[in-house]
C-alpha cells in the first residue's frame, strides 16, 4: 500500500511591483536578513538588473538568479521544500517573470512610493494577484501593499495612505518605511540597517522589522 508524506512546504514571499525604484530590492534583502535570523532562507534573484545579486556579494546568505518564468516558478516550489521562506525579488514591470513569481506565492509584499503613478502601478499588482487567487481558490496570494520611501507629514503620504486604504481590493500595511539616506547607501557597503551602526540603522531596521511582524505576525 502506497504511503503518502505530507511535506511541511516553506513560505514563499514576493517582493513586486511594476514601477521601478519603488524600493523592491531593499524591501527583499531586509526581509531576507530577518527571514535568516527565524530560518533558512533563499532569495531567488529575478531582475536583470541583478540588484539583490550584487548587494549580498561575499555575504553568508543564499541567493541565487532566475529570470525565465518557467524555471523561476518550479525553483521557487521546489525551494520551499528545503527552505523555510523563500524570497523572490521581482523585475520592475508584470511580465511573465512577475507572474510567475506572484503565482507561486504564498503573500506578495507591494512597496509603493507616494504619488500619482506609484499608486496606478500598485493596483495593476494587486490585479494580478486577484486574479492568482481566483485560480488558485485557496486565498492566496496574499497581497500587503505598503508605503515606502515616505516623509513625515507631507501631502502625498496623507493622499496615497488616503487612498489605499479606501481601495477595496488592496490591503495596506500599518508600517511605513520613511525616507532615509541609510537606505539608499546600504548597498554599497553590502549591509543591511539590521546590521549596520548606528541611531539611524536601528530607526530605519524598526521600520523594517515592524513591516515584516506585521506581514509574517505568525513568526514574529
Amino acid at each position: 500500500m502506497a504511503t503518502c508524506v505530507l511535506i511541511d512546504m516553506g513560505k514563499v514571499i514576493a517582493v513586486a511591483n511594476q514601477k521601478g525604484g519603488t524600493g523592491k530590492t531593499s524591501c527583499a534583502v531586509h526581509l531576507l536578513h530577518w527571514c535568516s535570523q527565524q530560518g533558512s532562507t533563499l532569495l531567488i534573484d529575478s531582475d536583470s538588473q541583478e540588484s539583490s545579486t550584487r548587494w549580498l556579494q561575499g555575504r553568508d546568505y543564499n541567493c541565487q538568479i532566475e529570470r525565465n518564468p518557467e524555471d523561476l516558478f518550479e525553483l521557487a516550489i521546489e525551494a520551499a521544500e528545503n527552505y523555510q521562506y523563500v524570497i523572490i525579488d521581482c523585475p520592475a514591470s508584470l511580465g511573465e517573470v512577475t507572474k510567475a513569481a506572484i503565482y507561486c506565492s504564498e503573500l506578495v509584499l507591494v512597496p509603493v512610493q507616494p504619488g500619482v503613478l506609484d499608486v496606478d502601478s500598485a493596483l495593476s499588482t494587486f490585479r494580478h494577484i486577484k486574479h492568482a487567487q481566483k485560480i488558485r481558490k485557496d486565498g492566496t496570494p496574499q497581497g500587503l501593499a505598503f508605503i515606502n520611501r515616505a516623509i513625515y507629514g507631507t501631502r502625498a503620504l496623507n493622499e496615497a495612505r488616503e487612498y489605499l486604504q479606501q481601495h477595496p481590493h488592496i490591503t495596506l500595511a500599518k508600517t511605513v518605511i520613511y525616507q532615509r539616506q541609510l537606505i539608499q547607501d546600504a548597498p554599497a557597503s553590502r549591509s543591511t540597517a539590521f546590521t549596520l551602526p548606528g541611531a539611524t540603522a536601528k530607526e530605519v531596521a524598526k521600520f523594517y522589522q515592524s513591516l515584516f511582524e506585521e506581514a509574517l505576525p505568525n513568526n514574529a
